[in-house]
C-alpha cells in the first residue's frame, strides 16, 4: 500500500510538472484529466483537483476559456466533492460568471429556442433565461440565483426579439397614407377633368 502511494505522487506530480508554455489548458486537456480521475479515482487526490484548476486559471491568462472549457473542470470538482467549499471552486465560479457576463447575449442569440420563436418578445425573456439555466445546470456548480440575475442582466432584450410588429404597423401605416393621398389626388384631378 505504501507504494502505491508512493506511484500515486509520482503520477501526480508528473501532471502538476506540466510545462505551461507547450501545453496550456483547454477543452481536450480537461477531458483527459477528467477520464483519467474517472477511470482511476483513488490515484488522484483533492490536491491534484486544485493543481489543475490552476493550471487551467493560470495558463490561460491570455486568453479567455469558454464553456466547453469549463466543463471537464466542473466534471473533475463534482468528481471531487470535497473541493467544493474550497478557494479553487470559488475560482472556477468567479472565471465562470465572468465569461458568462461577456458572452451570454451571443449565445442567446444563436440559440436555437430562441430563434423559433420569432417575434413573441414575452416568451424571449423567459426561453432566454431557461437557456441560461440550463447552461448553468451543466456545470453542477453551487451557483446562487443573484449570479444568474446577473449574468441575464447582460442580456439586451431588444436584439433578442426585435419589435417586428411595431416596424410593421409604422410602415403600413405609412403606406396606407401614402395611399390615401394618391387616391384623394386621383380623385380631384378626375373631377378637375369632368369640370372643364
Amino acid at each position: 500500500m505504501h507504494e502505491r502511494q508512493k506511484i500515486n505522487i509520482i503520477d501526480c506530480d508528473a501532471f502538476l510538472n506540466i510545462n505551461e508554455s507547450f501545453l496550456a489548458y483547454d477543452e481536450e486537456v480537461g477531458e483527459c484529466l477528467y477520464w483519467l480521475a474517472l477511470k482511476r479515482r483513488a490515484l488522484f487526490s483533492d490536491d491534484f483537483v486544485k493543481s489543475i484548476i490552476n493550471y487551467a486559471l493560470r495558463s490561460n491568462r491570455n486568453s479567455t476559456l469558454s464553456h466547453e472549457d469549463y466543463v471537464p473542470l466542473a466534471q473533475l470538482i463534482n468528481l471531487f466533492p470535497e473541493v467544493k467549499g474550497d478557494e479553487e471552486t470559488v475560482l472556477i465560479i468567479n472565471a465562470i460568471k465572468i465569461y458568462w457576463e461577456a458572452n451570454i447575449e451571443d449565445y442567446i442569440l444563436n440559440s436555437q429556442r430562441i430563434q423559433d420563436i420569432y417575434d413573441d418578445r414575452n416568451n424571449a425573456s423567459n426561453i432566454a433565461y431557461e437557456v441560461l439555466k440550463d447552461m448553468i445546470s451543466e456545470y453542477d456548480l453551487p451557483f446562487m440565483e443573484d449570479d444568474l440575475d446577473n449574468i441575464f442582466e447582460n442580456i439586451r432584450m431588444d436584439n433578442l426579439c426585435p419589435e417586428y410588429d411595431d416596424y410593421l404597423a409604422d410602415r403600413s401605416g405609412r403606406i396606407s397614407d401614402y395611399a390615401k393621398n394618391i387616391s384623394r389626388d386621383s380623385a380631384s384631378d378626375i373631377d378637375d377633368l369632368f369640370t372643364r
